[in-house]
């Protein structure tokens, strides 16, 4: 009801994304801090949890990016422990991402080398 009062509030947006991440809905709680972090920008918590539910969905690449950001508002907070815990996790999450990209860079490569012109042609003759 609140975010249908109104759309620029911020606390139910923040408040969603937290139950949605207690009961482990990580879709549902991915949404709710994007939509959190398009009206709350320098909030490095937010973008912390992001992160966080990002890596739980498998989204690595996501996940990198938004503890880059935590990082450097984490800094300018002054909060130096917080920032480094989030340099740790953002350097994990970007090997975890080039591994990814990696794989699915050789998928499509092996796909692309064992395709032949005869499958090409099966295929279309079935449509």
């Amino acid at each position: 009801r609140a975010i249908i009062r109104d759309r620029k509030n911020p606390r139910p947006y923040r408040n969603i994304a937290l139950v949605t991440m207690e009961l482990e809905e990580w879709e549902a709680s991915k949404d709710a801090w994007e939509r959190f972090i398009h009206l709350v920008k320098n909030d490095a918590e937010a973008y912390d949890a992001l992160a966080t539910v990002c890596a739980r969905l498998d989204d690595f690449c996501c996940a990198a990016d938004a503890w880059e950001t935590a990082r450097k508002l984490f800094k300018k907070k002054g909060k130096n422990s917080d920032a480094s815990r989030v340099t740790e996790l953002g350097r994990a999450a970007r090997i975890n991402c080039s591994k990814m990209k990696k794989a699915l860079k050789a998928q499509k490569e092996h796909e692309k080398a064992t395709r032949t012109f005869s499958d090409r042609h099966k295929k279309r003759k079935t449509k």
